[in-house]
């Protein structure tokens, strides 16, 4: 997403979705205002994996004492921010050093290339070990004796024979059969898209959530958030706006 000022809402909805953040750095003017506030937003939005790619080595002669000078200074910074995990990395996007294979001119480096951080970054373990929440996209009816539950699993695992709860109706049930794009199988983990049938059938509606009955997800009419606010209107108490979560939306209030 572009760097400038104007297109911070870009880096925003860029951020909602990513699990590691490239910021790229020019290495003859450091840091950037906008460089501080693109990692305030990727930490606002859960991105804790940062690779700070300094750029353009070459025309700093490849300098050491440059590099190591903006990676101090921006690890200065970032300890306002929490749990940020940062790889510093020289580059020269010109010529290649640094993104796919290292080379001489960086002698004095021995971390990763980019590339090497992009393929050995851990993020799946996170969602892993959160409760299962499953969002649903679509009420899936190809034919009269079949309606499965169509969505992308967002955390967690899910198997069949699980007990679930539906929310917010929270009617309980079991499921049933567990269908990935290549066919079924017996268990899921989260970043999958899936149908899932249930036994027994309960009514649900797109928007609706299903979720392990261990950690439910807690039921609420009021919620405090950090909110990003990308309109050139300020946001204001007492009025009403359209929130969406997740697959479902509604009206709410600010209070």
């Amino acid at each position: 997403t572009p760097g400038h000022e104007q297109y911070t809402r870009n880096m925003a909805t860029g951020a909602s979705t990513a699990d590691v953040a490239i910021l790229l750095v020019d290495a003859r003017t450091g840091l950037l205002p906008q460089t501080c506030r693109h990692s305030f937003i990727v930490n606002m939005l859960g991105v804790k994996n940062i690779c700070l790619a300094i750029n353009k080595m070459d025309l700093l002669d490849y300098n050491e004492e440059k590099f190591l000078s903006i990676q101090r200074e921006y690890e200065s910074y970032t300890k306002i921010l929490s749990e940020l995990k940062v790889i510093t990395i020289p580059i020269s996007a010109l010529h290649g050093d640094g993104v796919t294979k290292l080379s001489k001119k960086i002698a004095w480096y021995s971390g990763p290339t980019i590339l090497n951080c992009l393929e050995t970054v851990n993020i799946t373990n996170v969602l892993l070990k959160q409760p299962p929440r499953f969002p649903i996209q679509w009420i899936n009816r190809p034919n009269p004796n079949f309606r499965g539950f169509s969505g992308l699993l967002q955390s967690g695992s899910i198997s069949v024979g699980d007990d679930v709860t539906v929310f917010p109706s929270l009617e309980k049930t079991k499921i049933s059969e567990i269908y990935e794009p290549n066919g079924k199988v017996q268990a899921t983990q989260a970043g999958k898209s899936i149908t899932i049938t249930l036994y027994p059938e309960v009514d649900i509606s797109r928007g609706d959530m299903i979720a392990g009955n261990i950690n439910p997800p807690h039921l609420a009419d009021k919620l405090a958030a950090h909110i990003v606010w990308m309109d050139r209107t300020d946001l204001l108490p007492e009025r009403t706006y359209d929130i969406r979560f997740a697959t479902s939306q509604t009206r709410a209030q600010i209070i």
